[in-house]
């Protein structure tokens, strides 16, 4: 029998295209939709680069992003929410891909 895999907590959903503008490029984001102990993004354009996405060790209550080149980190930042840090760190969306994410029960704000 086939173990349910469980659904993850971060979702990319993708809205209607800017009707005010002409363009027809749909407008796609990263959100935690459920709380997330962390989240693996690899690029789709350079599979070296990776950032993961995790609660802040440095102040309670922030998210951090913190990338990597290879084994090799290169910059991290914060911000107040986990959807905000996504925002920042994985755009373009559909530039990266969501390797894993680790779902964690009453941890922080989304």
């Amino acid at each position: 029998m086939l173990k349910r895999r469980r659904p993850s907590p971060i979702k990319l959903e993708c809205g209607k295209p800017y009707a005010d503008v002409g363009d027809d490029m749909t407008v796609c984001e990263w959100k935690c939709k459920r709380p997330v102990a962390g989240a693996m993004f690899r690029s789709r354009t350079d599979p070296r680069l990776t950032i993961i996405v995790h609660p802040s060790p440095k102040r309670a209550g922030r998210w951090q992003a913190s990338e990597f080149e290879g084994s090799r980190p290169t910059g991290d930042y914060e911000r107040g929410s986990c959807t905000e840090v996504l925002y920042a760190a994985v755009s373009p969306p559909r530039e990266w891909k969501l390797v894993e994410a680790m779902p964690a029960s009453g941890m922080g704000r989304r």
